[in-house]
């Protein structure tokens, strides 16, 4: 893989964690650069200050705290709202691929409903799942475009 491939996936993990907010495409960016000797992203190093500005202040209060794990998960912004964990809610790239499948159908001019369950259908994936991928895919690409399809077939 070249270095331009990495920086397509660690900006796919970039816009991944601005679209969902889970914070593990930060670690997963973090990983891929270390793994590649890649420098380490501006937005990765933001993320840590704040955790570290956040273990601080939990450190520095002077109460307890009745649920230490929820604590450092909160600090860490590894919480998740609803049923699983922000770790069994990261799929990485495979929301941008079933994305990707549903949007080269649509523009063959397939109905979105039908070109999910399509996609759905192909990748033996629930229709939710897919759904939720075609979701996230279109509030991290607004304009469509395949940008990340490099970064997904590399």
């Amino acid at each position: 893989m070249n270095t331009a491939d990495n920086s397509d996936l660690i900006e796919l993990e970039r816009r991944s964690f601005m679209t969902t907010s889970n914070a593990m495409h930060v670690w997963a960016a973090y990983s891929l650069a270390r793994v590649v000797k890649a420098p380490v992203p501006d937005w990765v190093l933001g993320y840590f200050d704040l955790c570290a500005r956040r273990l601080f202040a939990f450190s520095s209060a002077q109460n307890e705290v009745d649920d230490f794990a929820k604590t450092v998960a909160n600090a860490f912004m590894l919480n998740s709202k609803g049923r699983g964990t922000a770790a069994s809610k990261y799929f990485g790239a495979k929301w941008v691929e079933y994305g990707i499948s549903v949007h080269v159908k649509v523009r063959a001019n397939t109905k979105p409903d039908f070109a999910v369950v399509e996609v759905a259908s192909e990748g033996n994936v629930s229709v939710s799942t897919v759904r939720r991928a075609w979701n996230t895919y279109q509030k991290a690409y607004p304009n469509g475009g395949l940008t990340a399809f490099k970064a997904v077939i590399s």
